[in-house]
């Protein structure tokens, strides 16, 4: 083969690749490779063609390649350490990534796809770093403004954070991705009103979403056993389906068929159990929207569930193609979708308690009878420990939630508990307390509220053991708000640990209280912050009281219907019944209650 022709095809290979006819393109690029085994961009574009296939192993073998061949080859570079992130191996990429942004220093990209890989690997300093200097290189690009945007949301600067999603809108109002992000991070907020976010959700709809419906949707009919579709991209180590596995078991099988769609593209343990457990499997990775669509319409989906909302790799629009006869939103993200094409929003009565809360979601408010989800707590969970304030003697409050959740309101209002009771003391572990700059600006936050750095312990992350274990330095707990917590609520109840609440006035303010609630727990739950403090100080007051709360609190969870997965599976067959039985829009209630 000469040189010429060996042109023409990899020409005639880079427009098929471009029509997705991935089968041709891989033909011509293998066919010179044949002629020109080192011609390092054809081993690129046959990883690219993986990528899109799904074949994640073959794709990261083919960059690999092309590196060894040459090293420093932009394009091989790049590709690689973007898809070693997506593929759960960060510390692989980020060595990758840097080589790459020595080589292009004045590129906006690569920057952006270092600031990615730090951000996944908890260095959320360098995060920050590697955006700015991204946002630097080009200031009005998007998604440049994302990655930074993306850093200070986990860094708990979520107004920064907000403020830099909005500039990202208003430079690409067609980017889906800037305004889900939005909404996801906007809840954090306190600034942001129930409803404000409320209408940024159906504006979401409006502008990306509701032109996607069919003008035909698909046809429904009665029937014994339902076929229930979860889309999920989260189906492997993750709380979302350590919830799912519990149901997937404990389901009547004889009632309905678990149809799973996992866009994962690195899956694991879990991953292989879930699929176990399914009727069946399909993966969906680098499957498109309107593709994943009309898969849903030909597997004749009854109820299509989606674990995500607007978090990331969200499916949503697929969703609004209306690809089965009834869709609803649960677990993944504690609001509603937004879209016309979302029928069922699924809650309980503590997290939609009233008309008037379930008035701001487009969906039906459909209300679990005990609690809108099941915890599974972990196998490896150590044993209890003793109450520490009595050998410390003074209590000690403490917080493992994310630090996005710890806002400066919410730092405030712990302020002036700390205040009240002069000898207590903090203690608060998360994944952003890795880093010192981190460490200091939690400390500034509350030495502003008159609180000094010495009462207030900030440790890094540990596992998921090494966490559970830390529950040891804790007598109380304090759910920060307006977002709450949820699987670290299970988590510190679990340990012996009671958790003070408070219900405001969102879905993402109540999950702490849903979970409470239902382990006859609703005492802890406060109406107002003035309450919150009230709960805080009342529970440190007895300390024989609460080491006695402490050695039994796991024996009320175990007990409880929180964890009771047997009588949340019945539960969740009767929901579906109730979804199905007012499938029609026309005749469905703003509520409907689950018998």
């Amino acid at each position: 083969m000469r040189e010429a022709e060996a042109n023409k095809i990899l020409a005639q290979s880079r427009e098929l690749f471009r029509n997705r006819d991935f089968a041709r393109s891989a033909e011509g690029y293998r066919a010179v490779l044949r002629h020109f085994p080192r011609h390092a961009n054809a081993h690129v574009m046959l990883g690219r063609i993986s990528e899109a296939q799904g074949q994640l192993s073959d794709a990261i073998d083919s960059f690999a390649l092309a590196l060894k061949l040459q090293p420093e080859l932009p394009s091989a570079l790049h590709d690689l350490g973007v898809l070693l992130v997506r593929a759960n191996q960060v510390r692989r990429a980020i060595p990758v990534l840097e080589k790459l942004v020595g080589l292009r220093p004045n590129d906006v990209l690569p920057w952006i796809a270092l600031s990615r890989a730090y951000f996944h690997n908890n260095d959320l300093i360098k995060a920050t770093e590697a955006a700015q200097r991204a946002v630097a290189t080009d200031p009005g690009a998007p998604e440049a403004i994302k990655s930074l945007a993306r850093a200070h949301y986990r860094q708990g600067l979520i107004e920064d954070a907000v403020a830099g999603y909005r500039r990202a809108i208003e430079l690409a109002p067609k980017d889906a991705d800037a305004f889900e992000t939005l909404l996801a991070v906007i809840h954090f907020s306190a600034k942001a009103s129930a409803q404000e976010i409320a209408e940024l959700h159906r504006e979401w709809g409006r502008r990306f979403a509701d032109h996607l419906a069919p003008a035909t949707p698909p046809v429904s009919r009665d029937k014994e056993r339902l076929r229930v579709g979860f889309v999920s991209p989260d189906l492997r180590r993750h709380p979302v389906s350590y919830f799912l596995e519990s149901l997937f078991e404990k389901r009547d099988p004889a009632e309905w068929d678990v149809v799973c769609y996992a866009d994962v593209p690195a899956p694991d343990d879990l991953t292989e159990k879930l699929k176990e457990l399914s009727t069946q499997w399909r993966d969906i990775y680098r499957v498109d929207d309107a593709r994943l669509a009309a898969q849903i319409r030909e597997d004749e989906i009854d109820i299509l569930i989606d674990t995500t909302g607007h978090t990331t790799h969200n499916r949503l629009l697929a969703f609004a193609r209306k690809p089965a006869p009834v869709q609803a939103t649960w677990i993944g993200y504690l609001n509603g979708s937004g879209m016309q094409a979302m029928d069922y929003l699924i809650a309980d009565r503590v997290t939609i308690p009233d008309e008037s809360a379930a008035g701001l979601y487009v969906e039906s408010a459909l209300r679990m009878p005990d609690c809108l989800s099941c915890y599974a707590p972990p196998a490896m969970a150590p044993p209890v420990t003793p109450l520490p304030a009595l050998k410390n003697g003074y209590p000690t409050f403490g917080c493992f939630n994310q630090i996005s959740k710890v806002t400066d309101e919410v730092i405030e209002v712990w302020a002036k508990l700390l205040h009240l009771l002069p000898d207590a003391r903090m203690v608060m572990r998360t994944k952003a307390l890795k880093d010192q700059e981190t460490r200091d600006r939690m400390h500034a936050a509350f030495a502003r509220n008159g609180i000094a750095p010495a009462r207030i312990d900030l440790l890094p992350p540990g596992s998921q053991l090494e966490m559970l274990q830390s529950y040891a330095l804790m007598d109380v707990a304090l759910d920060p708000f307006p977002t709450a917590g949820g699987t670290t609520t299970c988590e510190t109840l679990l340990m012996g640990v009671p958790v003070i609440s408070y219900a405001g006035d969102r879905f993402s303010c109540r999950i702490s209280a849903s979970y409470l609630t239902a382990v006859d727990l609703a005492g802890l739950v406060a109406k107002d912050l003035d309450g919150y403090i009230d709960l805080a100080q009342r529970a440190v007051k007895d300390i024989n009281r609460l080491a006695n709360v402490r050695a039994t609190l796991r024996k009320r969870l175990m007990a409880s219907r929180l964890v009771d997965s047997s009588r949340f599976a019945k539960n969740f067959s009767a929901a579906l019944r109730t979804m199905w039985r007012y499938r029609e829009r026309s005749t469905r209630p703003r509520i409907v209650d689950v018998a």
